[in-house]
């Protein structure tokens, strides 16, 4: 039974990873504040507590438990609170953890021949084109890119096997809020007006896709860089209104707003005008066809 020891299980993906973990791996659970809990995973979880920012930590907690596959999804995420921590450069929380800690885990992943699959971003791009394939020139806008493209580069220079997959605002259903589908239904069930973005462009990830795509690189042994999104793109704003027509929650409610008005000028800068990802190629290569939203929304529930 192979042993998959995964980081950010507790996240967005990683609650979806841990409900469609195929029967013949053991998962662990590398978490460093709550562990996923124990009552949502049908199958053998073990707990395990680590410090991905120390070396040594990271290096005593790996070699305790000699896993045959790391999933690295752990990092700080948010555009806004990276960008704040941006100040504090290669001292901030956000660059050790985001870049550090992954150095860390791939030097143990180096030393021991151990396979890594890492989640980054299309923050990785600057927004400029309206698309962006597997092969495009990196160039992030933000902190959060900045520190994902150094993640990236540290891995792909390692010599360890490694896929790294991409996607964009993932979303899935019975989320508690915790993804912009949750978010919006949440305001529209308690007829909340929304102002939802009409002037950028994204290709949001359905949760299972990812992790139907982490679980076949695992499977099949891929390695390299994929993009898991649909293959058209839409607005936020189309995206809400979209979600609303299917569950038929007042539409009428959602209004119109830039980037700008809605995040401010400086803030604003901050987001891809093009948060999209081309994957014709990634398709071919892990077997899959990501949903788009109108697809994914047909097999979700509110």
């Amino acid at each position: 039974m192979k042993k998959i020891a995964i980081t950010g299980l507790s996240g967005v993906v990683g609650q979806i990873m841990a409900k469609t973990v195929p029967h013949d791996y053991t998962l662990i659970d590398l978490f460093h504040r709550s562990p996923y809990p124990d009552n949502q995973f049908e199958g053998k979880i073990v707990h395990k507590i680590i410090d991905i920012v120390s070396k040594d930590d990271t290096n005593r907690v790996l070699s305790s438990i000699n896993p045959d596959v790391i999933i690295h999804m752990a990092a700080i995420t948010h555009i806004d609170v990276c960008e704040n921590d941006k100040i504090y450069g290669k001292e901030g929380i956000v660059w050790k953890t985001n870049v550090e800690g992954t150095r860390n885990i791939v030097s143990y992943c180096a030393k021991n021949s151990v396979p890594v699959v890492y989640l980054s971003t299309e923050c990785v791009f600057d927004g400029k084109k309206s698309s962006y394939n597997e092969f495009d020139k990196k160039n992030p806008r933000n902190w959060y890119g900045r520190t994902k493209h150094e993640a990236e580069e540290i891995l792909l220079s390692s010599g360890v096997q490694v896929s790294i997959i991409r996607g964009v605002v993932a979303y899935h259903d019975n989320d508690n809020q915790k993804t912009i589908f949750g978010k919006f239904v949440s305001l529209l069930k308690k007829k909340n007006e929304i102002f939802a973005v009409d002037d950028q462009q994204f290709t949001p990830t359905y949760t299972y896709d990812m992790s139907k795509a982490i679980w076949n690189t695992v499977q099949k042994n891929i390695y390299g860089v994929f993009h898991v999104s649909p293959e058209t793109s839409l607005t936020p704003y189309e995206f809400v209104t979209l979600l609303a027509t299917q569950y038929n929650l007042e539409a009428s409610l959602v209004k119109k707003t830039t980037l700008v008005s809605f995040f401010g000028k400086t803030r604003a800068l901050l987001r891809l005008p093009y948060a999209c990802l081309s994957q014709s190629y990634s398709n071919t290569k892990l077997g899959i066809k990501p949903k788009k939203p109108i697809d994914a929304f047909a097999v979700m529930t509110i």
